[in-house]
Parts: structure tokens; C-alpha cells; sequence
């Protein structure tokens, strides 16, 4: 879209820039694509990290040493995404935060909540699991946004 538009204008710095590594152009685009792409959150609460690292451990059995391990365990990883999709809906959290919680990169954590998203969508048993886990994780914290 963006790209078509300004296709006879040569090259152009502002296409050439990278932003929050997700992101190629100007401000204006990038305002755009975020504005759309924004979950429609009312309330953004007080989660630590650790809150939800110790809420995935009891309630998916996934070991803390696994979600902060370097190695490529699938239960490390799902407890990566779970934070990072839990923090970025309930918390505020960027995954830039999450990914430089874990040290990890920005984009591997990205692609792990694509994923995350994706099995909500086709496993319902999976789903009402993490439903589960939203409603205790969320219950008596304390409402630090309202939108």
C-alpha cells in the first residue's frame, strides 16, 4: 500500500528504515499500521513478569528453569509465548520488554505469539486453559489503565 503509493519517487530513506524491527517507512505508516493492529484492551493491570511466570507454572506445569532455559524446549518456549501474549493483553507489556526479559530476540518471541494465537484459534481445550489462566491472573490486581 504504502510502497505502491511511492513507487515512481526513487529510492527513499524514510522506506528504508526499520522501526521496532517489525516496521519498514515513515512515522505516519507505522501510526497507521499500529493503530489498526491494536487489540482492543479496556484495562491494563499491575502483572509482573514473574506473576506470570509463577501463573503458567502452576497452571501449565511448565518449570520456570524451562521458560528462562536457552534451549529450544517446546514447554521453555510456550511459556515464553504465554508470557508475552498474556503480558502484551493484560499488562501493557511490549514484546521487545518480554523478548529483553528472557534474552531473547524480539522477533523468535513474536513469531512464538503468532503461534500461541493460532492454536487458541483451532484448540479449544487449549483455549479454556489459558482463559482459566487470564481470569486468576487478572483477579484482585490492581487496574492501572482504563481505555
Amino acid at each position: 500500500m504504502l510502497v505502491i503509493a511511492r513507487i515512481g519517487q526513487g529510492w527513499l530513506k524514510d522506506l528504508h528504515e526499520v522501526k521496532d524491527q517489525r516496521f519498514l517507512g515513515p512515522e505516519e505508516f507505522i501510526e497507521e499500521i499500529q493503530g489498526g493492529r491494536q487489540e482492543r484492551v479496556s484495562r491494563v493491570y499491575k502483572i509482573s513478569l514473574e506473576d506470570m511466570i509463577e501463573a503458567i507454572e502452576g497452571r501449565f506445569k511448565i518449570r520456570r528453569s524451562l521458560v528462562y532455559s536457552f534451549s529450544r524446549n517446546r514447554e521453555g518456549a510456550l511459556g515464553r509465548s504465554l508470557v508475552a501474549y498474556l503480558g502484551r493483553r493484560w499488562a501493557g507489556y511490549s514484546l521487545r520488554v518480554v523478548a529483553d526479559h528472557f534474552g531473547r530476540d524480539p522477533v523468535v518471541i513474536s513469531v512464538g505469539v503468532k503461534r500461541l494465537e493460532e492454536r487458541l484459534g483451532a484448540d479449544r481445550g487449549f483455549s479454556q486453559r489459558v482463559e482459566i489462566l487470564e481470569k486468576n491472573l487478572i483477579h484482585n490486581k490492581k487496574i492501572i489503565k482504563v481505555n
